[in-house]
């Protein structure tokens, strides 16, 4: 990981990550909980796995609250945990422009995407998503030869931008057989230009590195590499954060793919009334679909 990368993550990373649950102990005795360290102990994983159905059972890593119905699917849930405490160099400044008396320099952006350069909203954002796409193949390879763990059945499911990370985490791992996608999308370009969170429909001219960068990320430029995964895209039509603009380029795009590989029912698109604050209504439809893709054995 590079020093950049690393100091996008620490600049970011509490609040973009704050809504993700950290894992009780379950009180449901069908259910037992244990841990292991990845990446030199960056990463701990938390694995809850169900004492039934007997032998090898499927495993969501799951940016979710609902972790109990998956369990009552028999499906083991995945979460896990960075540990910035453990990086050295990176204290925070002791002083701010209000705190010495200076004018406050103007942003672009808000909160997640902000920057004091139009040119590179939301690139600290987009670097923190990378570095946890990233770090999911190492939690999968940590999973490998575990007697409760079916590697033929992987999925991931995240809402906002957690849903970043599943799309772009299944777009560079093939064992990643079902990603579900919940108020998010592709096209990150037009989400930077057009989310209320980033540039608000202002004209968007990203640096020219940085704007290849995030194209070689973006799963609505790169929608062959998703084709071999069952992927459910979950959004609100008056999502102003996700704009449907945005969500419509990228559903076309993967749906086209996903007719181009000759696997055009391994895609959905669901769109229902509301905002970004529908994840609770996705949840029967995420079961459903990695119940089916699960069940019926995940083609590659």
């Amino acid at each position: 990981m590079t020093r950049l990368v690393l100091v996008g993550a620490m600049l970011v990373g509490a609040c973009a990550f704050r809504r993700a649950p950290a894992p009780p102990t379950p009180a449901d005795p069908a259910v037992a909980q244990r841990t292991l360290d990845v990446a030199n102990g960056f990463v701990t994983v938390t694995l809850e796995v169900p004492h039934e159905p007997a032998g090898p059972k499927p495993v969501v890593i799951a940016f979710t609250d609902r972790r109990d119905e998956l369990h009552d699917a028999g499906m083991i849930t995945l979460q896990y945990k960075l540990h910035w405490e453990g990086l050295a160099g990176f204290a925070a400044p002791s002083r701010t422009p209000s705190d010495s008396g200076a004018s406050p320099k103007r942003t672009y952006g808000h909160w997640l995407l902000e920057s004091p350069d139009p040119e590179r909203i939301g690139e600290k954002y987009f670097q923190l998503i990378d570095l946890q796409a990233g770090l999911i193949p190492k939690m999968l390879d940590a999973l490998a030869g575990d007697p409760d763990v079916d590697m033929r059945r992987i999925g991931i499911l995240g809402t906002s931008t957690s849903g970043f990370i599943a799309l772009q985490a299944a777009s560079g791992d093939r064992r990643i057989g079902v990603a579900i996608g919940v108020v998010t999308t592709g096209d990150y370009p037009c989400f930077l230009e057009h989310s209320t969170l980033g540039m608000e429909g202002a004209p968007l001219r990203l640096a020219p590195a940085y704007r290849r960068w995030l194209l070689a990320r973006d799963p609505a430029r790169q929608p062959e590499r998703l084709v071999h995964a069952a992927v459910l895209m979950f959004n609100g039509r008056d999502d102003t954060t996700m704009p449907l603009p945005c969500v419509e380029t990228t559903v076309d795009r993967l749906r086209r793919a996903y007719a181009r590989a000759g696997v055009p029912e391994r895609f959905r698109s669901v769109l229902v009334d509301g905002g970004h604050n529908i994840g609770a209504a996705a949840g029967d439809d995420a079961r459903l679909w990695l119940r089916r893709w699960f069940d019926g054995g995940v083609v590659r």
